[in-house]
């Protein structure tokens, strides 16, 4: 098992992810991908949200939500328009690869069905019988699709594309030039490049906790205010963006680190509770960016050995 000084350390042992080969945009695009990233959470949290200027699409196709909406603009202005248009950074950039969705799935995939049979074993524990969890029956099938396909193609990629992909990488690309005759400028725009990252992506919540606040029949200003610089939600969600960073840098695939938000926010726990089932993910994460490198490690040693003996004639 490796430490977390480790984790952080970049070196060919410990992090599979190599920053130094990603493409840079320049500083102002930066810039205007948060601002505008900030003004559009704003607008669509306490005006299209708090209002429901968009219910009427639902309304009519029975499927499509106001949230869908707001990530496909956000996809369109955000990753379309002003990181691939304006950045001039491919798909490719971006962390996009078929093998790499594929090996996403697997071991996301896996990763659940690890934890659903340990949901059976909690079950049998608890309840001497085999019981699905209360939310899972209550809920309709047509509400917990709409809630995945919310998560796995709107919410989650978006984040992670934005917060983990563009954003950690850029502020690191932008750091490593600024310090390129520090011999530890790699560790320092590392280290701050996680952190600055990981708290842009944590004050981005601040319109949807208002929201919150917002939405109930009977607020006062006071609770405004404390759902705006509450520091224990901020210190959780800049928590879980951590996690989500190192797992992105500690496994090169932007498709685990989908996949795990996906089932962190929508864990479709089947035994558990909903709110077992989501640490349950964020202990998987935490396994997976401890053990992950060993495995593939491991997995590369054995491949070499059979083609080596392929070879021998």
């Amino acid at each position: 098992m490796t430490s977390l000084r480790e984790i952080i350390k970049p070196n060919k042992k410990f992090n599979l992810i190599n920053l130094d080969e990603k493409k840079t945009v320049e500083f102002w695009i930066i810039c205007l991908v948060v601002v505008i990233d900030l003004i559009f959470s704003v607008i669509i949290n306490l005006v299209i949200y708090r209002f429901g200027i968009f219910n009427w699409i639902y309304d009519i196709t029975g499927f499509v939500t106001p949230t869908m909406l707001a990530y496909t603009i956000l996809y369109l202005v955000i990753i379309g328009l002003l990181i691939i248009y304006l950045g001039k950074l491919k798909p490719k950039d971006l962390g996009f690869s078929t093998s790499k969705l594929w090996q996403g799935v697997l071991i996301v995939f896996v990763g659940w069905f690890i934890i659903q049979i340990a949901g059976v074993i909690y079950s049998l524990i608890i309840s001497g019988t085999l019981t699905i969890d209360s939310y899972m029956v209550q809920s309709s099938a047509k509400l917990i699709i709409i809630k995945n396909v919310v998560q796995w193609f709107f919410n989650a990629p978006f984040e992670e594309f934005l917060f983990r992909e563009f954003l950690l990488t850029q502020l690191y690309l932008q750091f490593k030039n600024r310090l390129i005759d520090d011999p530890k400028s790699v560790k320092k725009s590392l280290t701050r490049s996680l952190i600055i990252s990981q708290l842009i992506f944590s004050f981005m919540h601040i319109p949807n906790r208002i929201l919150w606040v917002v939405s109930s029949e009977s607020y006062t200003v006071k609770e405004i205010i404390w759902a705006a610089v509450n520091p224990l939600q901020y210190g959780v969600l800049f928590l879980i963006g951590l996690t989500f960073a190192m797992l992105y840098h500690r496994t090169d695939n932007i498709f685990i680190v989908i996949g795990i938000h996906a089932l962190f926010n929508e864990p479709n726990s089947l035994f558990f509770p909903k709110w077992i089932g989501s640490i349950l993910i964020y202990v998987l994460a935490i396994i997976i960016i401890l053990f992950y490198p060993f495995f593939l490690s491991k997995y590369s040693k054995e491949k070499e050995i059979i083609i080596e003996k392929d070879k021998i004639p």
